[in-house]
């Protein structure tokens, strides 16, 4: 995440608060106990002094780019110093300095690093800048001004988490630090904003993923059917347009869009009903030239043919023409089979046999005659009781319904051929809860997301 360019610039009086005053810290002719090493260090020690007052007039008078060439032949010098002297020099970047020099080495290089990062970050050099803090801090690692401008740096850079460590950092050695204070604010601000945002976009997800729900593609197939009908239309308005620019220059009459779809769509049946008397015909070229292929003999149906004279059929009583294997039944067969095929009445209540699976009713235990039965009562109930505390947990996200809103439907039990079917078809609204997990500060604690799924259908049907 990016920190932003409305963050505040850092003081101008940054790099002149890590100014040592004018001067060599000590005069080559006042040599310490380390002999001609120290008076060496020292003289450099001075060399990169005389650089870095140079480095602070340029950042006072506003020429950064100067300022941070004379911290650079500054370090440089020291540099010099520790490459000449490196076997002897080893402990010179510890904390436990052997000797004042080299004490006094340790302090110019860090203000240097301290006063490049200021001036960097005048220039909006930002990776520059997060170098020379970082150098600064390998030598001190608890600096509160070098904490500070790594912060800063690593801010404008998107690096907000890392910034916000570091200002905490040094705010912890420094509680007073203005400037750290007033940073970290603004980055706890951008991260807060960021969290809203986030939350708002995964809640209109949800939003819109929950009233989608199953039934989501019926909508995108919706809507693209709309959008092609729309690419159709537009289609054909430009085959008008161009079919009256015809006209037009033949000196004919405009038609109406109207009638020249009339038109259009009375050609377009004549051109398939074509199309379909052909392919029919090439079908029976194609059945004729296999019989011939088979040597057999072509067969013509005739809707008009007299069946009189024609075998396997026969006249019944009545003087219908039939086929022979038609049975009549005689009159007594007849009157058998209709006192069979009449409605009785049941005597008593008929237990059901024991295979039955229990939906139908008691006298349709064997299920072999339809019947349908009202289920929307007790289906009502079970609805409720299956949605009512349905919940899911995923990587530390909780959603869960916490009532039935709204619950709409009908349902049935239907009995036929010995199988029975549930069949139902519901509308609900369900009150659901989301809960996000907390996140380490300066990041949110946990948050709740409370709303409505809309079920548009809740169907079957399902095999009992």
């Amino acid at each position: 995440m990016s920190a932003g360019d409305d963050a505040p610039q850092p003081t101008d009086d940054a790099a002149a608060e890590d100014a040592t005053p004018s001067g060599s810290p000590r005069a080559a002719d006042e040599p310490e106990a380390g002999g001609d090493d120290d008076a060496a260090l020292l003289a450099a020690v001075s060399d990169a002094l005389g650089h870095k007052e140079r480095g602070n007039a340029a950042f006072k008078s506003g020429d950064n780019d100067a300022a941070v060439a004379a911290y650079a032949d500054g370090l440089v010098a020291l540099k010099a110093y520790r490459d000449a002297h490196a076997d002897s020099d080893d402990d010179a970047d510890k904390a436990s300095a052997t000797t004042p020099a080299q004490v006094e080495e340790r302090e110019v290089r860090v203000s240097l690093h301290l006063n490049s990062a200021m001036a960097l970050l005048k220039l909006e050099q930002w990776e520059k800048a997060l170098a020379s803090s970082k150098a600064a801090l390998d030598v001190q690692p608890e600096n509160v001004k070098a904490l500070y401008r790594k912060g800063v740096a690593g801010a404008r850079l998107g690096r907000v988490d890392g910034a916000v460590v570091d200002l905490q950092k040094a705010l912890k050695l420094e509680p007073a630090n203005r400037d750290a204070k007033r940073e970290l604010a603004r980055l706890t601000d951008i991260v807060r904003r960021k969290r809203l945002e986030e939350k708002k976009r995964f809640s209109g997800g949800l939003q819109r993923a929950t009233s989608k729900g199953l039934y989501g593609d019926k909508e995108a197939e919706r809507e693209k059917k709309k959008k092609l009908e729309a690419q159709a239309s537009a289609k054909k308005r430009a085959r008008h347009e161009k079919f009256n620019a015809a006209r037009k220059e033949k000196g004919e009459d405009e038609v109406t869009f109207e009638n020249w779809e009339k038109e259009e769509k009375e050609k377009a049946e004549k051109e398939e009903k074509a199309a379909e008397e052909a392919r029919r015909r090439q079908q029976r070229q194609r059945e004729e030239q296999r019989r011939k292929e088979r040597g057999e003999d072509r067969v013509v149906v005739d809707d008009d043919l007299d069946l009189a004279n024609c075998k396997g059929y026969k006249t019944l009583a009545d003087g219908r023409r039939t086929s022979y294997f038609t049975n009549v039944p005689d009159q007594t067969t007849a009157q058998l089979l209709a006192a069979q095929q009449a409605p009785k009445k049941l005597e008593g209540g008929a237990a059901p046999s024991p295979d039955s699976n229990g939906d139908g009713s008691a006298w349709n235990a064997a299920g072999t005659t339809f019947e349908e039965r009202d289920m929307k009562g007790w289906a009502d109930d079970a609805l409720r009781d299956a949605l009512r505390d349905v919940s899911s947990v995923t990587d530390g996200l909780s959603v869960k319904t916490t009532s039935v809103k709204k619950l709409t439907g009908e349902a049935s039990l239907v009995v036929s051929r010995g199988r029975a079917r549930h069949i139902f078809e519901y509308v609900a609204d369900l009150s659901v809860e989301c809960r996000l997990p907390g996140e380490a500060p300066p990041g949110p604690g946990a948050t709740t997301i409370k709303g409505t799924l809309h079920m548009p259908e809740v169907s079957g049907p399902a095999r009992g």
